[in-house]
């Protein structure tokens, strides 16, 4: 999966082997999860070899939801951080699909690091309780697309079809 979404333009001067060495890397990190919180860390890029190349990564892992990832290139953004490459592989452990994301950034700095690790565990926290949500809100979807059908309107005919098409629209996503 990494190698697939992996553009030279990304990470230019990289070695496939300093790439190796940090996608194994997240691959390890992939294993400390042993729950449904999310474990986050940010850590220098450092080639196999241990010399700094020069870039922070940002590593998430968490099972795997809708949202991760524009949820959390968002937080990067908002924090002003450039992304200089993002992989997102999925790993099926023990039944389970864990996402691993490992986000490139220029270096972020002693005195950010920590707000940026917090602003990205807030925004996944948003993310989890979205996700716990949705059945709820579909459930409130139908329950106005039926109250709607059902009750007497004061709008034409065509004005109400196209309200009640775009609520069915938003419900099936």
């Amino acid at each position: 999966q990494l190698w697939r979404d992996l553009s030279a333009e990304e990470l230019p001067g990289a070695s496939l082997s300093d790439l190796a060495a940090a996608f194994a890397e997240l691959w390890r990190f992939s294993a400390v999860l042993t729950d449904d919180a999310p474990a986050i860390r940010l850590r220098r890029w450092t080639s196999a070899a241990g010399t700094d190349l020069g870039r922070d990564l940002l590593e998430i892992v968490q099972p795997d939801r809708p949202f991760l990832v524009d949820s959390i290139m968002g937080e990067i953004a908002e924090a002003g951080f450039p992304v200089r490459a993002m992989f997102h592989p999925l790993i099926e452990r023990d039944g389970k699909r864990i996402s691993a994301i490992q986000v490139h950034l220029d270096p972020v700095g002693d005195d950010r690091a920590a707000a940026l690790i917090e602003g990205v565990r807030l925004a996944l926290g948003d993310v989890r309780m979205a996700v716990a949500d949705f059945p709820a809100m579909l459930a409130l979807m139908r329950g106005a697309i039926t109250e709607l059908a059902g009750a007497p309107s004061a709008v034409s005919g065509d004005a109400r079809a196209e309200d009640l098409a775009f609520l069915e629209w938003l419900e099936h996503d």
